[in-house]
C-alpha cells in the first residue's frame, strides 16, 4: 500500500525506536508466556496460514486463524529448554536495549528473561 506506519495510524514520534516498537509487541507476549521459574507457556506456529499474509504481527492477530489469526492452542510446561531459552534470551536483551527508554519495563523484561532461564535449565533438552 506504500503505508510504512505502525499499522497506518500514523501516530506522533515517541522518542522509541520503531524497531523497538515492533519488538516490545511480542516482548509483551513472552512476559506473559515467562511467569514463573516453574511456569512456561508456549504456541507452535502453523506454516501455511502463518506466512498466507505479509503483515505486522499485530495485524495478524485481527485476522481468521485460517489466515494465522487467533485464538491459538496455548500450551504449558513443555519438557525442554529450547523455547523457554529462546524466550530467556530475547527478553534479556530488549531488557538491555529499552532501559533507557523505559527503565520499569526493562526491568519487567529482565524478571522474565531470568524465569525463562531458570524453567530452561531446570527442564534440558530440545522438543521433539
Amino acid at each position: 500500500s506504500g503505508d510504512w506506519t505502525w499499522e497506518g495510524g500514523k501516530h506522533n514520534p515517541n522518542g522509541i525506536p520503531d524497531i523497538l516498537d515492533e519488538v516490545k509487541h511480542a516482548t509483551d507476549f513472552f512476559i506473559k508466556c515467562a511467569r514463573s521459574s516453574n511456569t512456561f507457556y508456549y504456541q507452535v506456529g502453523q506454516g501455511d496460514p502463518d506466512h498466507a499474509q505479509w503483515v505486522t504481527a499485530v495485524k495478524m492477530q485481527t485476522l481468521p486463524v485460517s489466515q494465522g489469526g487467533q485464538p491459538r492452542v496455548v500450551y504449558k510446561n513443555p519438557k525442554d529448554a529450547s523455547m523457554a531459552s529462546f524466550c530467556g534470551a530475547t527478553l534479556a536483551l530488549m531488557s538491555r536495549m529499552y532501559k533507557k527508554f523505559d527503565p520499569a519495563y526493562a526491568a519487567q523484561c529482565l524478571t522474565a528473561a531470568k524465569n525463562a532461564y531458570d524453567y530452561a535449565k531446570a527442564n534440558p533438552g530440545v522438543a521433539g
